[in-house]
């Protein structure tokens, strides 16, 4: 049994059950725990990769899901429930701290055509965006290192031999840099859930905390 059925079970043999949170980013955690939760309602977060949030939040194991659609038509829910976008986020290049790019006011995209790079597996949005980006420009990218996870991929770009195309909010996540490139792509951040399982107001609350929150203009802080 994971830790999201485990606390879904504890909810519901609880007399005071607690709103269970999901969330996929560190930075999204963070701008969570600081939620000025609703009087007579506990929070609790879990943090998972969205390949375990989603199926959670479908069986009823969360009550909302806080995760990254990068325009991934897969990620499709049953009929009632409800989406709704916090924020859109410009996909571009992220970086380490420390990398020969470190520093560079303005990056092209044919300006990289020498790097190595790290990417989501062929068929994810971000990988297709990366090979048709780069083939745009005249060059197919040299892609050294693959990542299933956003875990993954931070500890390869800790490496610092490689560059990967994400959103601020990964950037933060993974703690590198991250540029504008001039791709026409983006990634939604979405809340997602059942109406059926939450309080009316709730999630409207959140989702207006997220919106407000400092995580999409603070500064990348570049650690890695």
């Amino acid at each position: 049994m994971s830790i999201i059925e485990r606390k879904a079970k504890d909810s519901a043999t609880s007399k005071a059950a607690p709103l269970l949170l999901g969330v996929e980013s560190t930075a999204l955690l963070d701008a969570l725990a600081d939620y000025p939760t609703p009087p007579n309602v506990k929070s609790q977060i879990v943090m998972a990769e969205s390949e375990s949030l989603l199926p959670s939040l479908l069986s009823g194991s969360l009550h909302l899901a806080i995760t990254t659609d990068p325009g991934e038509s897969s990620k499709k829910f049953p009929t009632g429930f409800r989406i709704a976008t916090i924020r859109e986020q410009e996909v571009g290049l992220v970086f380490p701290s420390n990398h020969e790019l470190d520093g560079t006011s303005k990056i092209h995209l044919n300006d990289l055509k020498n790097e190595q790079w790290s990417s989501y597996p062929p068929g994810t949005a971000l990988h297709d965006t990366l090979i048709q980006a780069c083939k745009s420009v005249g060059f197919i990218p040299h892609i050294r290192y693959f990542a299933t996870s956003e875990v993954g991929m931070g500890r390869i770009l800790a490496r610092k031999d490689s560059v990967s195309l994400g959103t601020q909010l990964f950037a933060a996540d993974v703690g590198g840099q991250w540029q504008s490139i001039g791709l026409p792509s983006a990634c939604r951040v979405i809340a997602a859930w059942n109406p059926s399982r939450i309080r009316p107001g709730v999630v409207e609350s959140v989702v207006k905390h997220l919106r407000m929150h400092s995580i999409w203009t603070a500064a990348v802080p570049g650690r890695i």
